[in-house]
């Protein structure tokens, strides 16, 4: 499956899903949270947390996972909502008490 058809079918499950259970979520942040989150995921991984300034040992080790936190910063870096922001950073690892869009 190619990135684009990836991201389609994101964008399409995550709609499905804030219409069918979470309605009063807005849609534009639902929308961008599943437009970017593989944002950064084919590009350098290691340069990207070099830039951005993520020294996570332990997020080193799994590399497959990365690519939410370095999309997450590159969005901070461009002025993104918060709770987009943190909708992308944890797609991939989840975390306690997320919030309906995460």
């Amino acid at each position: 499956m190619s990135r684009v058809h990836h991201v389609e079918g994101v964008i399409s499950a995550a709609e499905m899903i804030r219409r069918e259970v979470f309605p009063h979520l807005d849609k534009d942040e639902v929308y961008r949270a599943a437009l970017y989150h593989d944002h950064t995921k084919e590009m350098d991984q290691f340069f990207l947390m070099e830039k951005y300034g993520i020294s996570d040992e332990e997020l080193k080790r799994s590399p497959a996972v990365i690519h939410a936190f370095t999309a997450a910063e590159f969005l901070k870096e461009k002025g993104e909502d918060e709770r987009v922001i943190n909708a992308v950073r944890y797609h991939t690892t989840g975390r306690p008490d997320m919030t309906e869009i995460e």
